[in-house]
């Protein structure tokens, strides 16, 4: 139930028309993107789904994409696309690492 609601909320937030009541601070934003891919990666991993988190990287430069689009309404940027991932392999690290531990 966890991962749907992630995937819902992760949609909401990337392509709502942005707010325009001045920008975040540096690095928030990638913080922000890092989290959501690394979230869903995570919950993916844990659900059982271990081709999710290839799936979302292949859609991080897509979502990019997509922000781009005139009825969206906001700024692609590639450094997202590198949180994103980043986000991901972070997620997909520390499953390993916790499904290691508890194999021993």
């Amino acid at each position: 139930m966890l991962l749907p609601a992630a995937v819902a909320l992760q949609s909401l937030l990337l392509y709502l028309p942005a707010s325009g009541e001045g920008s975040l601070p540096v690095g928030v934003d990638k913080v922000a993107h890092a989290g959501m891919f690394g979230g869903v990666a995570i919950l993916a991993l844990v659900a059982g789904l271990p081709w999710l988190p290839v799936l979302l990287a292949a859609y991080a430069p897509i979502s990019e994409l997509l922000q781009g689009l005139p009825v969206v309404d906001r700024d692609p940027d590639w450094r997202d696309i590198v949180a994103d991932i980043t986000g991901i392999v972070a997620a997909v690290g520390l499953f390993a690492v916790w499904r290691g531990r508890g194999v021993r």
